[in-house]
């Protein structure tokens, strides 16, 4: 298994291969959001139906604006959430991303914890990310175990420190205007 720093992490993501990283909460397993054989391979590893979709890592409200409808009276909740741990469900407005949303809506994030912040920065676009595990079961929070869970040549580990909530983060559906996790 690969131990990356931000930067080394950023250029594993750019040859679309996956990375398992520090979230708010939990250890989160990521890739490139624009290759769609990176995606396939976590669908794979998680063993997830292909209906269930996942989340986007954003580097910013701006960036968020490129592909999905923020309305002004909703761009306040925004702000005052992000950045943030809360994932937000928000309309499609374009076809970037098309394959990742469901009913026309993507799960999306801005995140606040420090080592993603800059993992984005390095990037310079949207990642996927969901929980570290496999599809329904608990999440796993050790590293040590998230490595030897996953230790395949395509993946990586970004080493670096969860956040301190104990648990995912919040999901909140916009249109709705309520939590939904």
């Amino acid at each position: 298994m690969n131990y990356l720093n931000a930067e080394d992490s950023a250029k594993w993501l750019a040859e679309n291969k996956i990375l398992l990283h520090p979230t708010e909460g939990v250890w989160g397993i990521g890739c490139n959001a624009k290759s769609s054989i990176a995606i396939d391979r976590i669908f794979d590893l998680k063993k997830r139906d292909k209906s269930k979709k996942f989340i986007l890592l954003s580097p910013s409200i701006d960036s968020v604006k490129e592909f999905c409808l923020v309305l002004k009276e909703d761009v306040k909740i925004l702000e005052n959430k992000w950045p943030g741990p809360t994932t937000f469900l928000l309309e499609r407005s374009s076809d970037k991303y098309k394959y990742l949303s469901h009913l026309g809506r993507h799960a999306v994030r801005v995140s606040a914890h420090k080592p993603l912040i800059k993992l984005l920065d390095f990037f310079g676009s949207e990642i996927v990310s969901t929980s570290a595990n496999i599809s329904g079961e608990n999440e796993i929070k050790n590293k040590d175990d998230i490595v030897n869970f996953f230790n395949y040549k395509d993946v990586a580990l970004f080493d670096n420190s969860l956040g301190n909530l104990k648990k995912p983060t919040k999901i909140f559906d916009l249109k709705l205007k309520k939590y939904i996790r």
